[in-house]
This record gives structure tokens, sequence and C-alpha cells, in this order.
């Protein structure tokens, strides 16, 4: 089964670790996907998605989807690791928001949401 075939609002928590091969998904990091994940997550529910990668700054795309999406969300960095938080309400963020490792996400100039139609790999390149 597919996450587009689950039932709407099923996950507390849905994990997105997909990122942190040489050749990323771009698919799963677009705004229709982002719409996707949110209608499976149950109101208050959490996306935490993995971001690392040695090559691509997803960080700004991520920052950029939210923005446009206007969806709370917050980034985590570790030596060896990004992470993102975003759920549909500030709310749901507040426990992972008081925690000083936990900021809001970089905004890139220039960067635009990926969608379907459009992703941009140079643009993001470290």
């Amino acid at each position: 089964m597919t996450l587009g075939q689950e039932d709407d609002d099923r996950f507390d928590l849905l994990i997105l670790d997909a990122y942190n091969s040489d050749a990323i998904p771009v698919h799963l990091l677009t705004v229709e996907a982002f719409h996707l994940y949110l209608r499976k997550i149950r109101p208050g529910g959490l996306l935490l998605l993995h971001l690392t990668n040695r090559h691509l700054d997803l960080e700004s795309v991520f920052a950029a989807i939210t923005g446009q999406m206007n969806l709370p969300s917050l980034i985590q960095n570790h030596p060896d690791a990004i992470w993102a938080a975003l759920s549909t309400d500030e709310e749901s963020l507040a426990f992972l928001a008081v925690d000083a490792r936990w900021r809001s996400p970089r905004v890139e100039n220039g960067v635009r949401p990926w969608t379907d139609d459009y992703s941009n790999i140079l643009s993001i390149l470290k």
C-alpha cells in the first residue's frame, strides 16, 4: 500500500527519511507531496523530515514550501543530521519550540517552492 492509499487523518506522526542519497526523490519534496502528507496526519499531528544531504541545501526548499503554505515549522541541526518538523498548527510544535536546538527554517532568496511541475536542483547546490 502507498501513502496515497492510506486513510486521511490516520497518523499522529509521519517521518520521511528519503533525501540523503546522491539522487534525491524530488517528487517527495514538493507542494503537492506536502498536501498529501498533511492529509494523512491527524489534526495536531507532526511531520518530521530528515533533510540531510551532502550536496544539496534541502532546508531552503523546505522553508520555501512551508512559507508558501503558511505552515508552522522548525529545523534542528545535529553534527551529522538536519531534521525538520512541521504541523498544521503552532501548538503542536510548542514542545519542540521551547528547546533551543530547534529554530525557524532559513529562507534563501531565489529558492522557489518545488512543485510537480517545477524543481531546480542547481539553485540549492552547496
